[in-house]
């Protein structure tokens, strides 16, 4: 257990319902669409064990790094904690960002002219600095990992069950899909995406976990104990011991989560202004006219960030 985490993305063969809003003229529109849920997704490659995942619309980076986050960090209701020791991802551009893994030129041990100990965190990645260790696929080849098959097995058991199944591949939809899509999106047929993961948290990873036994042996031969294929990954995941014990906490995943912003401005005699919002601190008073960096957490524009970090 956390000897190697696996991680990515993977759009659900299946539609759901969301209410999209518009503003144009003073006036705000809605409308109800139907759209594919993306599983962002870390499995513990020992054990098959989901620990950390995140279902999204527009899959990125940062739900890369939540997911991971909630891989590592203790979460109610969920068993798994602790970090790997390395990871295994695709080389896509979401899993090779600066956010994950990239570390920033400008910040290396020679350039340090001050003795700041949370200075190094400053524009590196966070399996960087939390010394996880990263191997990419080969290109092209997203099947050399395990995870890619545990996604078949979610498909295949939970997911086309499901109402708004859209088949495995397009070219297995019937002729009339898209009109019965619609039909489906009218009367209601379609699950909300709020509920599809509530469903997925409370009733389908549960079920594709198991149930964590409190034993390994066989009540019928109590001399006999389990093999680890026989186990489910729950099982497996509470038996095996943890090839690595530390476990990191929400606030230090919550500056690492943070995106930087070297240079990004200077401060004035009213505050900074970042993303076209002013901020205000008093302790910016004695850093008037200084060019600073800035951390704050992902924000969608033309939104700006509730506060931000100098």
């Amino acid at each position: 257990v956390c000897e190697n985490f696996q991680g990515d993305h993977h759009v659900l063969n299946l539609f759901v319902r969301i209410k999209i809003r518009q503003i144009k003229n003073d006036k705000t529109y809605e409308k109800i669409i139907a759209v594919r849920p993306v599983l962002t997704a870390w499995m513990d490659t020992a054990t098959g064990y989901f620990v950390g995942w995140v279902i999204s619309i527009l899959p990125n980076a940062d739900t890369i790094a939540e997911a991971f986050c909630r891989a590592c960090v203790p979460t109610v209701g969920d068993i798994a904690m602790g970090l790997p020791k390395s990871v295994i991802v695709d080389c896509g551009r979401d899993y090779k960002s600066s956010l994950l893994e990239d570390p920033c030129a400008t910040y290396t041990v020679d350039s340090w002219d001050e003795p700041y100990l949370n200075k190094r965190f400053a524009g590196l990645g966070i399996l960087h600095a939390l010394g996880v260790e990263i191997y990419h696929t080969l290109p092209y080849h997203p099947q050399s990992k395990d995870i890619e098959r545990a996604f078949g097995t979610l498909e295949e058991k939970y997911i086309s069950h499901l109402p708004g199944w859209c088949y495995a591949s397009v070219k297995d939809r019937p002729d009339n899909f898209g009109k019965k899509l619609d039909e489906w999106l009218n009367d209601g047929t379609l699950m909300w995406f709020d509920e599809f993961v509530e469903r997925f948290s409370t009733v389908i990873l549960p079920d594709y976990h198991g149930n964590p036994a409190a034993s390994t042996r066989c009540p019928e031969l109590p001399d006999w104990i389990a093999t680890l294929e026989s186990m489910t990954p729950a099982q497996r995941y509470t038996f095996l011991g943890k090839a690595k014990t530390v476990t990191p906490d929400w606030k230090t995943m919550s500056i690492l989560k943070q995106h930087y912003y070297p240079n990004a401005t200077t401060v004035k005699h009213h505050g900074i202004r970042f993303r076209n919002v002013w901020y205000q601190d008093d302790s910016l008073s004695g850093i008037v006219g200084d060019r600073v960096s800035i951390l704050c957490h992902a924000f969608t524009p033309p939104y700006a960030p509730a506060s931000i970090t100098v």
